[in-house]
């Protein structure tokens, strides 16, 4: 109990959007280190209401374009998207390095996630609101290494496997239930293994892995800080049996 407290104080289609020229990554067409898309090749604008009502529709339009890939949008999505402006109060710039973080983040800012329905090319992806049904969210299997790489994903939903050396994950689940908000989301342990499964966009499972990596070291902290205490009395009573046998052969 004492480790989990410490834990829990601490997308039918309807319309296809296509790519446009591909983006330019690194040697060979390989990505960039810690990239999961491709780094487009010029940057994304992002006019504010000063020159349009830029929506969400047009953002994901010109991630299309610009960013090599394919996005799958249903009937009822691409209608809010449509409907929604982006609501900058000025005009932005991204560089190409940015795009995908920027753009990610307006979308989960107003309630969309990302999911990937096909990671090789023509690559394609599809965006869902948060309340829709789980069973049309996709999640990349990332490994635990890579869970930072993946932080600045705000809306791309992943899934992993991280393992701790000293929590009880079982009760640290239990206690986390009123965190997991919508389907989104999932955290799962594994019997007695003290290893837990994990989903959520990139953003959130690395926010939550950095939070129960930071409390198992602190939980490790305590339960060493508690057998040198018990090791400390275990000394002390050995001490004092000591005394009392000299003192009882006088």
């Amino acid at each position: 109990m004492h480790t989990t407290a410490l834990a829990v104080g601490l997308l039918s289609a309807a319309c296809l959007l296509s790519p446009g020229a591909t983006p330019e990554a690194s040697t060979a067409g390989r990505l960039a280190p810690g990239e999961h898309f491709p780094r487009p090749a010029e940057p994304l604008i992002v006019s504010g209401p000063g020159d349009r009502n830029t929506s969400l529709l047009d953002l994901v339009g010109d991630l299309a374009r610009i960013g090599g890939v394919n996005v799958s949008l249903s009937a009822d999505v691409r209608a809010t998207l449509e409907a929604t402006p982006v609501g900058l109060v000025s005009e932005a710039v991204v560089p190409p390095e940015a795009v995908w973080a920027f753009a990610e983040s307006l979308l989960q800012h107003h309630g969309y996630v990302v999911s990937e329905l096909r990671g090789s090319e023509p690559r394609l992806i599809s965006v869902h609101s948060v309340n829709e049904h789980a069973s049309g969210f996709r999640w990349v299997p990332i490994e635990a290494s890579q869970v930072d790489a993946y932080g600045d994903h705000a809306a791309l939903l992943v899934e992993t496997w991280v393992s701790f050396e000293n929590l009880d994950t079982r009760q640290l689940i239990t206690s986390m239930r009123g965190i997991m908000l919508d389907g989104t989301q999932a955290a799962l342990a594994l019997g007695s293994s003290n290893s837990v499964f994990l989903r959520g966009t990139g953003s959130r499972v690395a926010a939550l892995v950095a939070l129960m990596r930071g409390a198992d070291r602190e939980a490790g902290t305590w339960i060493e800080r508690r057998r040198e205490q018990q090791a400390r009395d275990a000394a002390a009573a050995d001490e004092d049996d000591e005394v009392d046998e000299a003192e009882g052969g006088r």
